[in-house]
Order: structure tokens, then C-alpha cells, then sequence
């Protein structure tokens, strides 16, 4: 049997890392590029011996070629039975033209600073605080969770923030960022475009203006290319606009015969495939999925999914039509609140035998609005320095305006005031930022 490479440096005219096969009659390597055989274990050791032991500290050569002391060839770097030999590296003829700097280059490449990323404290502390899609559910990228038992209403409520998100449509008792929104919909995908054409109808929407798109197909996530697809697919939909929200539905399917919900390696791969989806998109990615056995363990399968997700949102039945939903961990802001939201049926027309054909839609309480005349976010208590900045950034409308225009507007305004005016402004700025009420497109504020 022929073992793995064990990334051996070969010494060949391109100076490339060779790819090692065990020879018939022997115990030793042979490279498939020059056809020089070697000890299996000898080569690199005796190659650090040379460059160690050179009397001016670097590299030496015999003859213009890299010469390898035959003493480095100790019983302990050979394979059993050959002890004693050590190939002639330096009767190897494609290694005349390496010098001792190329040499050093192969056995200790140069320090990348790009492989471990570093940034400082302060450039840290600069970074905006997270946005939010969904204020105080739905940041502007990361990673979510949506679990029930089977027959639930899961899949009613991610179509909801779909549509909501695509369209402005208050959800959750808030108005959402209105943005481009995809939905993988595996399960039931027959009756999709029903539900859809229901959600419009009762919130009297024109499907054709709707910045959204499904699929049926699972997105197979274990697979690199794959994901590579639809991240194209869905650039090529939004072109310039931005993408807010894509929600798979469910995870099972969408592993189904690539890997295992239970294992925690199968699990790793798939969240870090929606981590590179929310990277890429700048958006935040739902992954729908089943609940456990035993319900108030979480969802179903390797606890990688709880310990990796963002926002984790429970959806159980909650008596007297209610169902509830529940936030069970959110990275950026409190936990522990809970919405209710009832599957409302609308009629959307008659079969073939005369009876209504009824599809439910998932309604929160304070929803039942259409999207231009809901209440705004901004209508909770604010405190002065942040009702003013807010004031001043909704003058300016879809316009915007850069941090130092508003915090000009501020000081003529005398807004910002007290013994430490640019903290007060600054804290003003991030809580509208934090709460959904701002936010930062770019290097200007928008008021939402």
C-alpha cells in the first residue's frame, strides 16, 4: 500500500514540494518529479542538519549543488532495515542552479503576516454596533435558528419574515429593513406558492414587486461548489441591491446524504458553508430545523448547531389558536422575550367541486397592517439627545448625511451639550444605531 505524502521537500529545478511514493523493493521514497529515491524519514531532517551546521550559519553547498554531510544520516531518522544509507544529493543534477537562499526559502518559507490577522484595540473599538433587520431579533449578518416540533407552523412563520423583509411589512410588532430575500424551501414545496399567494393577498401585495426568490431544490451545503452557485444565483438576482435574509428550510435536507445532523464535524462544515453565505451576501441566514425528542433540549442533533448560531428562535403551540415563539439565545441583545402569532386563514378562491380553498398565514398581534401605514420603530421613548439626532437625520431622508455633518448639525443645534458633548453624541448615535432606529449605509446615517 502506498502511504500519504508526508510533504517532503524535494530539491528539484522548480523548487516545489514533491509527491512521495513507497518504492516495490524497498523501504524508501522515491519523487515522481527528479526520481531520486530517499529514506522515508531522513530527507527533511538531514536537509535542517545541513543548513544547522554550516559554519556561517546558512546553508552550504559542494560544488554549486546542496551538499548533505553523511553523518546526518543517524540510525534514528532511518526506516528499519536500511540503516547506514543515505542518498547523494549532491550528484543530483536538476539542483545545480539552487543557491543557499533558495534553499533556506524551502526548508523555512518566510513569516505571511496576512496568515494571522490581527487588528488593534482601538481599530476594534471603532467598529459600528451591530444593525439590526429586525430589531432586537434579526442582525444584519450571522447565523439563526428556527426549531419546532413537526406541524407546528415554522415554515409559515420564516415565509412571514421572508415576505415581510422583502416587502417593509411589520413583523414581530416592528418594521423590518426592507431588502432583497431568498428562501430554500425543501419541505412542502407544492403548496409554496400557495402560502406566498395567500401572505400577499392578506396584505394586499402585488407578488410581482416582491424583491424575493425560491427555490425547492436543497441547497447542499456540505458541497463548496454548491454554495459557491447560489451565492452567484443570488448576486445575479439582487445585481446592486442589497440582500437582507435567506433562510433554509429546512437543515436536515438540506445535509440529507452529504453528512449527519448528529455529527458535530458534519455540523461544523455546514454552519461554517452559512457563515461564508452571510459573509459574502452581507446578510443574515436562517436555517429551519426540527426540534428534539425531548423538546426543551433545543434542536435536534450535535449540540455544534445551539453553540454556533446567533439567534436561536423556539416555535411551540401555545393554546387557544396562539402560537408562540420565543427567544432562546441572541448574541447581541437580551433574550428571553417571547411573540405570539396566530395562522390566520385567507381565502383564495374555489376548486374544481365549489369548496373554499383556505391557506393560513402567520399574523403577529399589531401586524395586520399594510406597510405604509404601520406605526414606526421610532415612536418608542427616546431621550433628548437621541430624539434630537434622530429629528435631524430624518430632515435629511433617504439623503443621509456622514457622522460629521450630523454631529455639525448637532453642536448648531446645541443638541449635543453638557460637560462631554462628542461622548454624549457618541452614545446617542449607537443607541439609535442599536435600537434600528439609524442606519449606517456606508460613510453616511439613514434614518429608518
Amino acid at each position: 500500500m502506498r502511504p500519504p505524502c508526508r510533504g517532503f521537500p524535494r530539491v528539484c529545478g522548480d523548487f516545489g514540494w514533491g509527491t512521495w511514493t513507497l518504492t516495490p523493493n524497498s523501504r524508501r521514497h522515491k519523487c515522481r518529479a527528479c526520481r531520486v529515491s530517499m529514506p522515508t524519514e531522513c530527507h527533511r531532517s538531514a536537509l535542517q542538519a545541513s543548513v544547522s551546521r554550516g559554519t556561517d550559519g546558512r546553508p552550504f553547498l559542494k560544488n554549486g549543488r546542496p551538499s548533505v554531510p553523511r553523518e546526518h544520516a543517524a540510525k534514528s531518522h532511518l526506516p528499519t532495515g536500511r540503516q547506514g544509507y543515505f542518498p547523494r544529493w549532491e550528484a543530483h543534477p536538476s539542483a545545480s542552479d539552487i543557491s543557499a537562499e533558495k534553499l533556506m526559502t524551502i526548508i523555512q518559507p518566510p513569516f505571511k503576516p496576512e496568515a494571522a490577522p490581527l487588528i488593534s484595540l482601538a481599530t476594534l473599538l471603532e467598529e459600528q454596533p451591530p444593525q439590526w433587520i429586525i430589531p432586537q431579533l434579526m442582525p444584519s449578518q450571522g447565523v439563526g435558528v428556527i426549531y419546532a416540533a413537526p406541524g407546528v407552523g415554522k415554515t409559515f412563520l420564516a415565509i412571514t419574515m421572508l415576505l415581510s423583509v422583502a416587502t417593509g411589512q411589520p413583523t414581530f410588532g416592528v418594521t423590518p429593513l426592507q431588502g432583497w430575500a431568498f428562501m430554500v424551501a425543501t419541505e412542502g414545496g407544492y403548496g409554496l406558492g400557495r402560502r406566498i399567494a395567500a401572505w400577499c393577498e392578506h396584505f394586499r401585495c402585488d407578488p410581482k414587486d416582491i424583491p424575493a426568490a425560491v427555490s425547492t431544490v436543497p441547497l447542499r451545503l456540505l458541497d463548496d461548489a454548491a454554495v459557491s452557485d447560489f451565492i452567484r444565483a443570488a448576486k445575479a438576482f439582487a445585481r446592486k441591491s442589497r440582500v437582507h435574509m435567506v433562510s433554509l428550510d429546512t437543515l436536515n435536507r438540506c445535509i440529507n446524504g452529504d453528512g449527519d445532523e448528529n455529527s458535530a464535524s458534519d455540523m461544523a462544515k455546514a454552519i461554517n458553508a452559512c457563515d461564508r453565505i452571510s459573509r459574502e451576501l452581507q446578510c443574515f441566514v436562517w436555517l429551519v430545523h426540527h426540534e428534539g425528542k425531548n423538546g426543551g433540549n433545543g434542536p435536534r442533533g450535535s449540540t455544534v448547531i445551539t453553540g454556533s448560531a446567533d439567534t436561536i428562535l423556539h416555535v411551540r403551540r401555545a393554546g387557544e389558536g396562539a402560537i408562540a415563539v420565543k427567544v432562546v439565545k441572541q448574541k447581541d441583545a437580551p433574550d428571553g422575550q417571547e411573540y405570539r402569532f396566530q395562522l390566520t386563514p385567507v381565502i383564495l378562491g374555489q376548486d374544481e367541486s365549489g369548496a373554499d380553498v383556505s391557506v393560513p398565514v402567520a399574523v403577529f398581534d399589531g401586524d395586520d397592517l399594510p406597510a405604509n401605514n404601520a406605526a414606526p420603530a421610532r415612536e418608542r421613548k427616546l431621550g433628548t439627545v437621541q430624539a434630537g439626532l434622530l429629528q435631524i437625520l430624518s430632515d435629511k431622508g433617504a439623503e443621509g448625511m456622514t457622522e460629521k455633518e450630523w454631529w455639525d448639525a448637532a453642536v448648531l443645534l446645541n443638541i449635543a451639550r453638557g460637560a462631554k458633548p462628542v461622548r454624549s453624541f457618541q452614545d446617542a448615535k449607537n443607541a439609535l444605531l442599536e435600537k434600528g432606529l439609524a442606519l449606517a449605509d456606508g460613510d453616511k446615517f439613514i434614518a429608518r
